[in-house]
Order: structure tokens, then sequence, then C-alpha cells
């Protein structure tokens, strides 16, 4: 919406003279634009070669906002995609809209022309006060966008920092708050080709609901019902690196140490803690690195186990585990509830008929 404005119209340039175009943006933010636009004569016609400084405040993050920004140029069409602005959405803000990102956001650079004529970008950007709250809705958009994020993982708090040109984007620095804990994030995206890569570090994270979705489909659901039913909570700490190359394959590297699982079973305050040892995703394949458990329940040990290989995630990949484990003390409800978590519910049934006891 623009407040107010002057053109001045020369012979082959329409000049915006400084603070004298000012804008409100749909999203409440205020802006202004200045330079010219040269308009040369080419035969019969012209053409048109912006030379623009922008400059946008505390601009609110909204589907108008995410609608202007451009189809990448490997998913076009044509040099004017069907249906953008309007009903198309380009793959940074479908992933943007699929985080349900908010906050409010800073533009300042330039809109310029290159010598072939075309435009050209050299922007930067700002988050403030910003948040991603993704989640599973009827549109499936979560799991459309192809983001490495699970539904119900939430950031806030989130400051970040990107350069944008025409060629590529760069996150230069993200932070946030998960939990108590701390994320940020790098990472650069090709607006030419699929190529992309993020890298992110999280620590002290908690873990949550978001994490049994992402568990083997056999214990998903009873994974599910033991984490509620027994008021579960942990943190962990995590590195994290996603690389797509040109043709879209994904390549993802994450290491995982979780600092503890504490729940509640039958009444009884119990806990699993990883003292040793890394959870590794290497592509297809999930690396146990010298992971070491501890099982305690009502303050005492009872068991431990230490355990090293790869688990297979896809046909094809590495597998070979071994490992060892060391049981102190069978009886009380720790040990049914984690057989429950497992999906182990028989099992569990006769620990508790049976009164199981002894050691292992």
């Amino acid at each position: 919406f623009v407040d107010k404005g002057t053109i001045e119209l020369q012979d082959e340039a329409i000049v915006l003279p400084k603070r004298a175009w000012e804008f409100t943006t749909a999203g409440g933010g205020s802006g202004s634009i200045h330079g010219r636009i040269r308009i040369p004569r080419v035969g019969k016609g012209r053409d048109a070669l912006p030379e623009l400084n922008l400059w946008v405040s505390n601009d609110r993050i909204n589907p108008l906002l995410l609608a202007a920004i451009p189809v990448e140029s490997w998913e076009r069409d044509g040099p004017a995609p069907d249906g953008w602005p309007g009903t198309r959405m380009s793959t940074a803000s479908t992933c943007m809209a699929a985080l349900q990102m908010t906050g409010t956001v800073g533009i300042m650079g330039t809109i310029g022309s290159a010598q072939d004529g075309s435009t050209t970008l050299n922007l930067e950007l700002g988050l403030a006060n910003g948040a991603f709250r993704p989640r599973n809705g009827p549109d499936r958009l979560l799991e459309r966008s192809g983001l490495p994020w699970p539904a119900g993982f939430d950031v806030t708090d989130v400051e970040a920092t990107a350069l944008l040109t025409d060629k590529l984007a760069t996150l230069v620095k993200l932070t946030g708050k998960a939990g108590d804990g701390s994320v940020t994030a790098t990472g650069t995206a090709s607006l030419q080709t699929r190529d992309r890569e993020l890298v992110a570090k999280l620590r002290n994270a908690p873990l949550g609901l978001w994490l049994t979705p992402m568990l083997p489909a056999g214990v998903r659901d009873a994974a599910t019902a033991t984490w509620q039913r027994c008021q579960a909570a942990g943190t962990f700490d995590g590195d994290l690196t996603v690389h797509q190359d040109a043709t879209g394959a994904d390549r993802r590297h994450a290491s995982f140490q979780c600092r503890g699982i504490r729940f509640v079973a039958d009444g009884q305050p119990c806990e699993l803690r990883a003292p040793l040892g890394h959870i590794v995703i290497d592509g297809p394949t999930l690396r146990l690195d010298g992971l070491e458990l501890e099982a305690i329940g009502d303050g005492r040990l009872l068991g431990s186990m230490q355990v090293d290989g790869d688990i297979a995630l896809e046909h094809g990949a590495s597998q070979a585990l071994a490992g060892c484990w060391n049981i102190a003390e069978i009886a009380g409800p720790f040990w049914p509830t984690v057989l429950q978590a497992a999906n182990l519910d028989d099992i569990a049934r006769l620990h508790r008929r049976w009164n199981a006891g002894g050691s292992a």
C-alpha cells in the first residue's frame, strides 16, 4: 500500500527520488524504494532495467509475503512461471509455510540489472522475534516440503540473518531456543539448481512426542502410548548436516548424544541414562558409536548395556551389531515399561504376572 510517491519521467528513465516513495506492507511494516528504472529504446520497443534501493522494516511474515518469493529458476517452466505470483508457491515459501514460521522481517539492499538485461538481487534479510511451530495438517505440507524437521519440534526466540542474490540464498546465522536448550544453524541454497546445504547444532534440546513418529512403524504406537502414560521427558545434543546435490538427491549425517530419559513407571521414578557414546545417522545407516546405557529405578542402578555397530535403515545398507548387558535387578516396574514401549506386551505381562526377579 503506497503512502506517498513521486515519479519523474525522463526520456530513457523512470526516476523514484530518495525518500519520496514510501509504502506500508500487508504485514504492517513500512518501507521505501528509490532509484531509477532505465528504459532504453530497443528497436521499436523499450527495455526495463532497474537500479533500485529497497528498505523494509517491521514486516510480519504473512501469506502475501510468502507468495511474493520468486520461484527458483530450476522449477520454472518459462521466464514467467505459471501461477506465480498467486497460486504457485516457490520451494522456499513452501518450506517457510510448512514450518509455520512467524516473526518480524527487515529487508535492505538493491535490485539491479545484469549486462544481459536480467534482473539481479543483492538483499540482506533479518528475522527477529521469530518462531517455528511445525505441525502435520490435512494438506501434509510438512511432509511434502521434504524438510528433515519433525512435527512438534518447536523453536522460539529465533533471530536470523540471510543474504539473497538472484543466484544464491545464504543463511549467515540462525539462533533460537528449543525448550531450555539452544539451536544454531547456517546454510546455503542455490536458486539456479537444487544444490543446498544446512548445518545445525542443538544443545540441551528437549525430547518429546515429536520423536516417536520417527521410530520404526512396528513400535511407533506402543512407544507413543508409553511416552504419554509415563510422563517421559529428556534432553539431547545433536549435530545435523543435510546436503542436496543438483539432482535433488539428499545426503544426511546426524550425530546425537542423549542426556537421559526420565519417566514414571507405576509411581516409581525411573531414568534411562546414556553417559557415553553417540547415535549417528549416516545416510542409510544408523550407527551406535560406543553407546552405553544405564537403567535407573528409584535411584538404584538396575543394569547397563554397551553396544556398538551399524543398523541398516534401508535395504542393502551396512548392518553389524555387537553388545553386552548386565542386569543387576530384574524386579520392579522399569523393565516391563521398557518392554511395552518396544511393543513387547506379552513379555511385559509375563514379567508382572510372575513377579520376576533376579539378575542377568
